[in-house]
């Protein structure tokens, strides 16, 4: 075997050796995210409050502080401006005996975003959230995504962004008009037929 050879298979070996530390480090034992958002619709209508959760994967995780947080943010997916605080709701997670037993929303300065959050097991649990797009947002796209602040020295964790549609209200059907229009439509039939049968 060439020095060459030997060179390229201790290459080969390092690299395969890094990619599996990276993959274990990067994602948590079975493969689930560790902040993910689940049940956002694609579509929403202004005003309306939409029901969603954010669920917390704590695979790998060994501490956790009682200080930690997870923020559920709304960005405009055109890259515009939003503020933040008015968008953002921020809970506060509540540990007992080094247990995660909940997360508290608090709400931001245009309550768009509350909720709270039970645990429902040590390692995962989701938290329920409601969400209101009120006035302060405008029709198009957006993008919302979770950041979970384990302590003061460990990274933030973020979840996938999910992107959805606001539009307006919806117009309710104009019923009446429909009613009416189809009441002409049959006298104007029934009309032709007694016309045409005395012709005959």
């Amino acid at each position: 075997m060439t020095p060459g050879v030997k060179k390229g298979i201790i290459a080969i070996a390092v690299t395969a050796i890094i990619a599996v530390l990276v993959i274990q480090f990067a994602v948590p034992p079975g493969g689930a995210q560790t902040v993910a958002l689940n049940n956002l619709p694609s579509t929403m209508v202004l005003g309306k409050t939409y029901s969603f959760y954010v669920t917390i994967n704590l695979q790998g995780i060994t501490k956790i502080a009682y200080s930690s947080t997870i923020t559920v943010s709304v960005f405009k997916s055109s890259g515009a401006s939003v503020a933040s605080a008015q968008f953002n709701g921020t809970g506060t997670i509540i540990t007992t005996g080094g247990f995660v037993t909940g997360v508290v929303f608090h709400n931001g300065s245009a309550t768009n975003i509350y909720g709270y959050g039970g645990t429902t097991g040590y390692v995962s649990y989701q938290v329920s959230v409601n969400f209101q797009p009120s006035s302060a947002f405008t029709k198009g796209q957006y993008s919302m995504n979770a950041v979970l602040n384990i302590n003061s020295t460990a990274p933030p964790i973020s979840s996938k962004p999910v992107v959805f549609n606001l539009v307006s209200q919806v117009s309710p059907v104009p019923y009446l008009t429909i009613f009416i229009i189809a009441d002409v439509i049959i006298i104007a039939v029934v009309i032709y037929v007694i016309t045409v049968i005395r012709k005959r």
